[in-house]
């Protein structure tokens, strides 16, 4: 199930003409759409998500995002949708606008109460208490692999990397509300935070324990790394995208990258020095 809700959650490309209008196109979208989106409700949002492409996402995060600051066609800034779409009788379809906000935020809190149902240790049938009742090796290899592949693949990669290359805004994660520094930040602090069983207020048991002090070092100066060099990253995000190849920019950008990745390589090792061989995808 929770797997299941994350598309519904965190789905991304996002074709923002599956949604509402876009410059060359002011009758684009579901939201423009009354012919074969009479209603905007939750059934429905749900069965446009992802429906014929993976880029035709109607429902999650970057869903609001877009209703929110609309197409980001600056490079200095985010988007400027006006509020004005919202106020009926100043903005085309500003009512199913509005009802197309309330309906994809009120699913969001469903769905991520969804996710903190399924971990909920006390529920004898949820997912939590059955991760912490299998095998504890390969309950660890999951937590390793997670880390690692959180780091090298989704964050450097594909959230980066991919950008890195095309230098298209489209490819950068949270472009219309120009919030993709502070996403990089907070993916590298999440394994931060499993790495040391620290969540603010909140201790547990730490996977660094587990590991020799050496190796815990070595992981501990590779995260720290990782983490300064994505609180390093200018914003907006735009200006490492559109910067020149022989700019300082573009070089910061691509250390980091590789930072961040060294950091996913390190967790992979600490894996391994503990007798854990994590899978490949």
């Amino acid at each position: 199930a929770t797997y299941g809700v994350e598309g519904l959650i965190n789905a991304w490309p996002l074709d923002e003409a599956y949604i509402d209008y876009v410059v060359g196109n002011d009758s684009a979208g579901i939201i423009n759409d009354v012919k074969n989106f009479p209603v905007i409700n939750e059934a429905v949002l749900l069965g446009a998500n992802e429906a014929g492409s993976e880029t035709n996402v109607a429902t999650g995060f970057h869903a609001i995002e877009f209703l929110l600051w609309g197409q980001d066609l600056s490079q200095t800034g985010p988007g400027a949708r006006p509020f004005t779409d919202f106020v009926v009788g100043k903005g085309v379809n500003a009512a199913r606008r509005s009802t197309y906000l309330t309906v994809v935020t009120n699913l969001l809190a469903k769905n991520v109460a969804t996710v903190k149902a399924a971990w909920d240790p006390k529920v004898a049938t949820s997912y939590g208490a059955t991760f912490a009742a299998q095998d504890v090796n390969v309950a660890l290899t999951k937590v390793f692999k997670g880390m690692s592949s959180l780091l090298t693949d989704e964050l450097a990669g594909e959230r980066m990397y991919v950008g890195y290359e095309s230098k298209s805004q489209e490819d950068e994660h949270s472009c219309f509300s120009d919030n993709t520094h502070i996403d990089i930040i907070e993916n590298v602090q999440g394994v931060v935070n499993v790495w040391n069983g620290v969540y603010g207020r909140t201790q547990g048991a730490s996977i660094k324990s587990l590991v020799d002090p050496a190796t815990a070092k070595r992981v501990d100066r590779a995260l720290a790394s990782a983490l300064a060099g994505a609180q390093a990253l200018p914003n907006p995000f735009d200006s490492l995208l559109i910067a020149d190849d022989e700019s300082e920019e573009r070089k910061v950008f691509l250390d980091t990258i590789l930072t961040i990745q060294d950091a996913g390589t390190s967790v992979k090792s600490a894996a391994e020095s503990v007798g854990l061989e994590l899978p490949v995808e």
